[in-house]
Protein backbone atom coordinates (compact mmCIF):
# COMPACT_ATOMS: atom_id res chain seq x y z
CA UNK A 1 0.00 0.00 0.00
CA UNK A 2 2.66 2.35 0.51
CA UNK A 3 4.52 1.72 -2.59
CA UNK A 4 1.18 2.17 -4.38
CA UNK A 5 0.42 5.53 -2.16
CA UNK A 6 4.28 7.30 -3.03
CA UNK A 7 4.45 6.25 -6.65
CA UNK A 8 0.63 8.12 -6.82
CA UNK A 9 2.23 11.18 -4.36
CA UNK A 10 5.32 11.01 -7.11
CA UNK A 11 2.67 11.21 -10.32
CA UNK A 12 0.71 14.12 -8.76
CA UNK A 13 4.10 16.16 -7.99
CA UNK A 14 5.56 15.58 -11.82
CA UNK A 15 1.97 16.34 -13.22
CA UNK A 16 1.62 19.46 -10.78
CA UNK A 17 4.99 20.96 -11.02
CA UNK A 18 6.65 22.89 -13.62
CA UNK A 19 9.80 21.75 -15.49
CA UNK A 20 12.52 21.78 -13.14
CA UNK A 21 14.74 25.09 -13.30
CA UNK A 22 18.17 24.23 -14.25
CA UNK A 23 21.10 24.71 -12.51
CA UNK A 24 24.40 27.04 -13.53
CA UNK A 25 25.84 23.76 -14.67
CA UNK A 26 22.98 22.16 -16.18
CA UNK A 27 20.08 19.45 -15.76
CA UNK A 28 18.55 19.17 -12.94
CA UNK A 29 17.66 15.29 -12.49
CA UNK A 30 15.06 13.67 -9.93
CA UNK A 31 16.76 9.81 -9.44
CA UNK A 32 14.66 8.60 -6.41
CA UNK A 33 12.22 9.23 -3.33
CA UNK A 34 13.22 8.20 0.17
CA UNK A 35 12.69 9.51 3.97
CA UNK A 36 16.28 10.68 4.46
CA UNK A 37 17.46 14.14 4.86
CA UNK A 38 21.11 13.52 4.03
CA UNK A 39 21.78 13.31 0.14
CA UNK A 40 22.47 9.79 -1.53
CA UNK A 41 26.46 8.94 -1.44
CA UNK A 42 27.91 9.04 -5.03
CA UNK A 43 31.01 7.66 -6.32
CA UNK A 44 32.09 9.23 -9.68
CA UNK A 45 34.41 7.59 -12.48
CA UNK A 46 34.24 8.87 -15.84
CA UNK A 47 30.92 8.95 -18.03
CA UNK A 48 29.21 7.48 -14.70
CA UNK A 49 28.38 7.91 -11.05
CA UNK A 50 26.91 5.29 -8.74
CA UNK A 51 24.78 7.06 -6.34
CA UNK A 52 23.54 5.03 -2.71
CA UNK A 53 20.46 5.72 -0.29
CA UNK A 54 18.62 4.12 2.16
CA UNK A 55 15.11 3.58 1.37
CA UNK A 56 11.50 2.11 2.75
CA UNK A 57 8.10 0.34 1.42
CA UNK A 58 6.04 -2.13 2.37
CA UNK A 59 8.62 -4.74 2.10
CA UNK A 60 10.69 -2.64 4.87
CA UNK A 61 14.19 -0.28 4.88
CA UNK A 62 16.69 -1.46 2.46
CA UNK A 63 19.59 -0.02 0.45
CA UNK A 64 19.21 1.41 -3.03
CA UNK A 65 21.30 1.92 -5.59
CA UNK A 66 20.96 3.71 -9.18
CA UNK A 67 23.69 4.38 -11.87
CA UNK A 68 23.70 8.23 -13.36
CA UNK A 69 25.14 8.83 -17.28
CA UNK A 70 24.75 11.78 -18.23
CA UNK A 71 21.26 13.06 -17.27
CA UNK A 72 19.60 9.53 -17.15
CA UNK A 73 19.75 7.01 -14.81
CA UNK A 74 19.26 3.09 -14.76
CA UNK A 75 16.05 1.11 -12.31
CA UNK A 76 16.75 1.25 -8.56
CA UNK A 77 18.48 -1.86 -7.59
CA UNK A 78 17.52 -2.86 -3.91
CA UNK A 79 20.59 -4.69 -2.46
CA UNK A 80 20.10 -7.99 -0.83
CA UNK A 81 21.64 -6.66 2.80
CA UNK A 82 18.93 -7.41 5.15
CA UNK A 83 19.64 -4.14 6.94
CA UNK A 84 17.84 -3.04 10.48
CA UNK A 85 18.10 0.60 10.49
CA UNK A 86 21.14 1.37 7.99
CA UNK A 87 22.57 5.29 8.07
CA UNK A 88 25.85 7.24 7.52
CA UNK A 89 26.70 5.42 4.46
CA UNK A 90 29.57 5.66 2.30
CA UNK A 91 31.06 4.57 -0.69
CA UNK A 92 34.42 4.43 -2.22
CA UNK A 93 36.28 2.57 -5.08
CA UNK A 94 37.79 -0.88 -5.28
CA UNK A 95 39.47 -2.34 -8.80
CA UNK A 96 38.09 -2.89 -11.84
CA UNK A 97 35.01 -1.06 -11.55
CA UNK A 98 33.93 -2.32 -8.36
CA UNK A 99 32.82 -0.31 -5.33
CA UNK A 100 32.64 -0.37 -0.92
CA UNK A 101 29.49 0.28 0.33
CA UNK A 102 30.16 1.27 3.98
CA UNK A 103 27.22 1.80 6.65
CA UNK A 104 26.46 1.32 10.38
CA UNK A 105 23.35 -0.56 11.51
CA UNK A 106 22.38 -2.89 14.26
CA UNK A 107 24.10 -6.34 14.94
CA UNK A 108 21.85 -9.38 16.21
CA UNK A 109 21.84 -8.42 20.08
CA UNK A 110 20.91 -4.46 18.65
CA UNK A 111 24.31 -3.03 18.82
CA UNK A 112 25.35 -0.46 16.27
CA UNK A 113 28.09 -1.74 14.53
CA UNK A 114 30.26 -1.08 10.93
CA UNK A 115 29.51 -2.82 8.31
CA UNK A 116 30.79 -3.16 4.37
CA UNK A 117 29.57 -4.56 1.11
CA UNK A 118 31.57 -4.90 -2.50
CA UNK A 119 29.56 -4.17 -5.20
CA UNK A 120 30.03 -5.14 -8.86
CA UNK A 121 29.81 -2.34 -11.48
CA UNK A 122 26.64 -4.25 -12.39
CA UNK A 123 25.20 -3.11 -8.97
CA UNK A 124 25.36 -6.92 -7.54
CA UNK A 125 26.65 -7.84 -3.81
CA UNK A 126 29.99 -9.70 -4.32
CA UNK A 127 30.65 -9.69 -0.94
CA UNK A 128 28.41 -8.89 1.88
CA UNK A 129 26.73 -7.52 4.44
CA UNK A 130 30.32 -8.03 6.33
CA UNK A 131 30.82 -7.12 9.98
CA UNK A 132 33.58 -5.12 10.49
CA UNK A 133 33.73 -3.11 13.62
CA UNK A 134 34.15 -5.96 16.85
CA UNK A 135 32.38 -3.52 19.45
CA UNK A 136 29.99 -1.28 19.81
CA UNK A 137 30.17 1.48 16.95
CA UNK A 138 29.24 5.37 17.04
CA UNK A 139 30.74 7.31 14.58
CA UNK A 140 33.24 6.07 11.73
CA UNK A 141 35.59 7.79 8.69
CA UNK A 142 37.23 6.32 5.81
CA UNK A 143 39.51 6.59 2.84
CA UNK A 144 40.79 4.44 -0.03
CA UNK A 145 44.09 3.42 0.02
CA UNK A 146 44.77 3.86 -3.64
CA UNK A 147 44.84 0.20 -4.30
CA UNK A 148 41.30 -0.80 -4.26
CA UNK A 149 41.42 -1.09 -0.43
CA UNK A 150 40.45 1.68 2.43
CA UNK A 151 41.28 2.34 5.37
CA UNK A 152 38.32 3.30 8.34
CA UNK A 153 38.80 4.67 11.38
CA UNK A 154 35.68 3.92 14.03
CA UNK A 155 35.01 5.15 17.39
CA UNK A 156 33.40 3.00 20.05
CA UNK A 157 33.72 0.26 23.19
CA UNK A 158 32.36 2.17 26.37
CA UNK A 159 30.24 4.78 25.63
CA UNK A 160 31.69 6.94 28.69
CA UNK A 161 35.08 6.45 27.39
CA UNK A 162 34.85 5.73 23.41
CA UNK A 163 38.05 4.69 22.10
CA UNK A 164 39.63 4.55 18.32
CA UNK A 165 40.45 2.03 15.97
CA UNK A 166 42.35 1.57 12.67
CA UNK A 167 40.87 -1.03 10.21
CA UNK A 168 41.82 -2.34 6.93
CA UNK A 169 39.43 -3.01 4.27
CA UNK A 170 41.65 -5.04 0.87
CA UNK A 171 39.70 -4.71 -2.42
CA UNK A 172 38.18 -8.25 -1.96
CA UNK A 173 36.07 -6.46 1.09
CA UNK A 174 37.78 -8.69 3.94
CA UNK A 175 38.55 -6.88 7.27
CA UNK A 176 41.87 -7.01 8.66
CA UNK A 177 41.91 -7.24 13.02
CA UNK A 178 41.03 -3.48 14.18
CA UNK A 179 43.68 -1.33 15.97
CA UNK A 180 43.33 0.82 18.85
CA UNK A 181 44.62 4.17 18.51
CA UNK A 182 43.68 6.77 20.88
CA UNK A 183 41.18 6.47 24.08
CA UNK A 184 38.84 9.18 24.95
CA UNK A 185 38.38 9.62 21.23
CA UNK A 186 34.92 10.64 19.03
CA UNK A 187 34.28 11.84 15.95
CA UNK A 188 37.01 10.63 13.78
CA UNK A 189 37.41 11.88 9.95
CA UNK A 190 39.98 11.15 7.56
CA UNK A 191 41.54 13.16 4.57
CA UNK A 192 43.78 11.54 2.43
CA UNK A 193 46.86 13.01 0.28
CA UNK A 194 47.86 12.39 -3.42
CA UNK A 195 51.22 11.53 -2.10
CA UNK A 196 49.36 8.84 -0.01
CA UNK A 197 49.80 10.28 3.27
CA UNK A 198 46.31 9.19 5.55
CA UNK A 199 45.43 12.35 7.69
CA UNK A 200 42.85 11.41 10.70
CA UNK A 201 41.60 13.77 13.20
CA UNK A 202 38.91 13.02 16.07
CA UNK A 203 37.60 14.83 18.93
CA UNK A 204 37.64 14.35 23.03
CA UNK A 205 33.91 13.30 23.86
CA UNK A 206 34.06 15.74 26.78
CA UNK A 207 36.12 18.82 26.07
CA UNK A 208 35.89 18.91 22.17
CA UNK A 209 39.84 19.62 21.65
CA UNK A 210 40.61 18.13 18.33
CA UNK A 211 43.91 16.17 18.34
CA UNK A 212 45.83 15.24 14.65
CA UNK A 213 47.84 12.17 13.45
CA UNK A 214 48.63 10.55 10.77
CA UNK A 215 48.38 6.51 9.90
CA UNK A 216 51.03 4.64 8.59
CA UNK A 217 49.98 0.73 8.08
CA UNK A 218 47.07 1.27 10.46
CA UNK A 219 49.61 2.77 12.90
CA UNK A 220 48.88 6.62 14.81
CA UNK A 221 52.34 8.07 14.46
CA UNK A 222 53.05 11.58 16.37
CA UNK A 223 49.53 12.59 17.61
CA UNK A 224 49.21 16.34 18.58
CA UNK A 225 46.53 17.82 20.25
CA UNK A 226 45.14 21.01 18.74
CA UNK A 227 43.67 24.11 21.02
CA UNK A 228 41.04 25.36 18.37
CA UNK A 229 37.35 24.41 19.80
CA UNK A 230 33.96 26.00 18.65
CA UNK A 231 32.03 27.01 21.81
CA UNK A 232 28.51 24.61 22.62
CA UNK A 233 26.37 26.17 24.84
CA UNK A 234 24.13 22.99 26.48
CA UNK A 235 21.62 22.69 24.06
CA UNK A 236 23.61 22.92 21.19
CA UNK A 237 24.10 19.95 18.88
CA UNK A 238 27.48 18.83 16.50
CA UNK A 239 25.96 17.40 13.21
CA UNK A 240 29.18 16.46 12.01
CA UNK A 241 33.24 16.94 11.48
CA UNK A 242 35.01 16.90 8.27
CA UNK A 243 38.49 16.85 7.07
CA UNK A 244 39.83 18.58 3.98
CA UNK A 245 42.63 19.15 1.60
CA UNK A 246 44.19 21.50 -1.03
CA UNK A 247 47.36 21.13 -2.12
CA UNK A 248 48.84 23.51 0.30
CA UNK A 249 46.29 23.24 3.45
CA UNK A 250 44.41 21.18 5.59
CA UNK A 251 41.13 22.06 6.77
CA UNK A 252 38.52 20.93 9.14
CA UNK A 253 34.85 21.96 8.94
CA UNK A 254 32.30 21.76 11.67
CA UNK A 255 28.12 21.49 11.03
CA UNK A 256 25.90 22.59 14.33
CA UNK A 257 22.83 23.32 15.47
CA UNK A 258 22.02 26.18 17.72
CA UNK A 259 19.76 25.93 20.83
CA UNK A 260 17.49 28.36 18.78
CA UNK A 261 17.38 26.28 15.28
CA UNK A 262 19.92 28.22 13.97
CA UNK A 263 22.30 26.31 11.46
CA UNK A 264 25.89 27.18 11.35
CA UNK A 265 29.41 26.04 9.83
CA UNK A 266 32.45 26.48 10.90
CA UNK A 267 35.82 25.87 10.05
CA UNK A 268 40.07 25.96 10.81
CA UNK A 269 42.49 25.62 8.99
CA UNK A 270 46.62 25.24 8.47
CA UNK A 271 49.44 24.49 6.14
CA UNK A 272 50.48 21.04 5.87
CA UNK A 273 54.28 21.90 6.86
CA UNK A 274 52.59 23.14 9.79
CA UNK A 275 51.56 22.74 13.13
CA UNK A 276 49.98 26.76 13.88
CA UNK A 277 46.21 26.05 12.81
CA UNK A 278 44.42 29.33 12.47
CA UNK A 279 41.60 30.33 14.60
CA UNK A 280 37.92 28.84 13.99
CA UNK A 281 35.86 31.13 11.87
CA UNK A 282 31.82 31.15 10.90
CA UNK A 283 31.48 30.47 7.45
CA UNK A 284 29.88 33.33 5.48
CA UNK A 285 30.93 35.91 2.94
CA UNK A 286 32.07 39.22 2.72
CA UNK A 287 31.96 42.03 -0.11
CA UNK A 288 31.99 40.09 -3.34
CA UNK A 289 34.69 41.40 -6.15
CA UNK A 290 33.76 42.36 -9.39
CA UNK A 291 37.09 39.67 -10.42
CA UNK A 292 36.23 35.70 -11.34
CA UNK A 293 38.71 32.82 -11.74
CA UNK A 294 38.95 29.39 -13.55
CA UNK A 295 38.41 27.22 -10.71
CA UNK A 296 40.49 24.39 -12.38
CA UNK A 297 37.48 22.01 -12.46
CA UNK A 298 34.81 21.87 -15.21
CA UNK A 299 32.14 23.92 -13.86
CA UNK A 300 33.21 27.55 -15.18
CA UNK A 301 34.23 30.96 -13.63
CA UNK A 302 33.61 31.43 -10.33
CA UNK A 303 32.74 34.94 -8.34
CA UNK A 304 35.81 36.02 -6.10
CA UNK A 305 34.63 36.99 -2.44
CA UNK A 306 36.06 37.15 1.21
CA UNK A 307 35.18 35.58 4.01
CA UNK A 308 32.48 37.91 5.88
CA UNK A 309 28.95 37.69 8.10
CA UNK A 310 26.36 36.80 5.10
CA UNK A 311 26.13 33.24 6.78
CA UNK A 312 25.64 30.08 4.86
CA UNK A 313 25.46 26.19 6.11
CA UNK A 314 25.51 22.70 5.50
CA UNK A 315 29.20 22.66 4.25
CA UNK A 316 30.00 19.84 2.48
CA UNK A 317 33.78 19.59 1.51
CA UNK A 318 35.15 17.05 -1.32
CA UNK A 319 36.72 14.16 -1.39
CA UNK A 320 40.46 14.68 -2.53
CA UNK A 321 43.22 16.98 -3.28
CA UNK A 322 43.26 20.06 -5.58
CA UNK A 323 44.72 23.06 -6.11
CA UNK A 324 41.43 24.17 -4.99
CA UNK A 325 38.76 22.88 -2.49
CA UNK A 326 35.15 22.83 -3.25
CA UNK A 327 32.81 22.71 -1.22
CA UNK A 328 28.86 22.29 -0.99
CA UNK A 329 26.92 24.72 0.94
CA UNK A 330 23.33 26.21 1.51
CA UNK A 331 22.90 30.13 1.52
CA UNK A 332 19.41 32.36 1.10
CA UNK A 333 17.43 29.39 -0.20
CA UNK A 334 20.28 28.75 -3.16
CA UNK A 335 22.97 26.16 -3.29
CA UNK A 336 26.08 26.99 -3.70
CA UNK A 337 29.84 25.71 -4.33
CA UNK A 338 32.63 27.88 -2.06
CA UNK A 339 36.11 27.57 -3.37
CA UNK A 340 38.79 27.29 -0.72
CA UNK A 341 42.97 28.37 -1.93
CA UNK A 342 45.46 28.61 0.77
CA UNK A 343 43.63 28.11 3.80
CA UNK A 344 40.63 30.67 3.50
CA UNK A 345 37.46 31.09 0.91
CA UNK A 346 38.46 32.47 -2.31
CA UNK A 347 35.40 32.36 -4.16
CA UNK A 348 32.16 30.75 -5.05
CA UNK A 349 29.23 29.60 -7.28
CA UNK A 350 25.38 29.65 -6.93
CA UNK A 351 24.49 26.54 -8.86
CA UNK A 352 20.58 26.75 -8.33
CA UNK A 353 18.01 27.76 -6.05
CA UNK A 354 16.78 25.11 -3.39
CA UNK A 355 13.81 26.58 -1.22
CA UNK A 356 14.57 23.74 2.01
CA UNK A 357 17.45 21.92 2.96
CA UNK A 358 17.64 19.57 6.11
CA UNK A 359 20.51 17.51 5.29
CA UNK A 360 24.18 18.30 4.12
CA UNK A 361 24.58 18.22 0.33
CA UNK A 362 27.33 15.46 -1.57
CA UNK A 363 29.84 17.05 -4.03
CA UNK A 364 31.98 14.62 -5.94
CA UNK A 365 34.34 15.04 -9.04
CA UNK A 366 36.08 12.19 -11.23
CA UNK A 367 38.85 11.81 -13.33
CA UNK A 368 38.35 14.85 -15.63
CA UNK A 369 37.20 16.64 -13.30
CA UNK A 370 33.88 17.31 -13.64
CA UNK A 371 31.53 18.03 -10.44
CA UNK A 372 28.59 15.89 -9.29
CA UNK A 373 26.25 17.79 -6.76
CA UNK A 374 23.57 15.76 -5.48
CA UNK A 375 20.89 16.57 -2.25
CA UNK A 376 17.88 15.73 -0.58
CA UNK A 377 15.04 18.34 -1.18
CA UNK A 378 11.85 17.60 0.89
CA UNK A 379 8.73 17.23 -0.66
CA UNK A 380 4.75 18.30 0.61
CA UNK A 381 4.27 14.37 1.00
CA UNK A 382 7.00 13.96 3.56
CA UNK A 383 9.76 12.32 1.17
CA UNK A 384 12.80 13.83 -0.09
CA UNK A 385 13.34 14.06 -3.95
CA UNK A 386 16.80 12.91 -4.53
CA UNK A 387 18.13 15.10 -7.16
CA UNK A 388 21.54 15.40 -9.13
CA UNK A 389 23.29 18.07 -11.01
CA UNK A 390 26.50 17.37 -12.89
CA UNK A 391 28.62 20.08 -15.10
CA UNK A 392 29.08 16.47 -17.65
CA UNK A 393 27.03 17.52 -20.68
Amino acid sequence: MRTALLLIFALLVAACSPTPTPSLWGEVITFGQTEQSTAPVLWATQQRVIAAWVGADDAGVHQDTTIIERSSFSERVVLPLLPVHPFAQQILPANNGYTHLLWLDADPNRENRLYAALITPGLQIERGSTLISNGLTLRYAAVSDGGGGLWTVWSGGLLAEPRLYAQYIDSAGRPRQPNQIAANADWPTMARGNDGTIHVFWLHPVTGKIYHTTLESGIATNIDTLEQVIDLAPGDRLIDFRAALDTTHVYIFWNITRTDGILESWFTSARLDSQAWNHPMRLGFGIESEDTFDTGFNGGIAKSVLSGTSWFAWAAPMTGQFDMLPVAAYRDENLIVVFFRDGMIAGYQTILPVSVLIGAPTLSTDQNRHLYLAWAEPNPFGYADLKLTTTLR
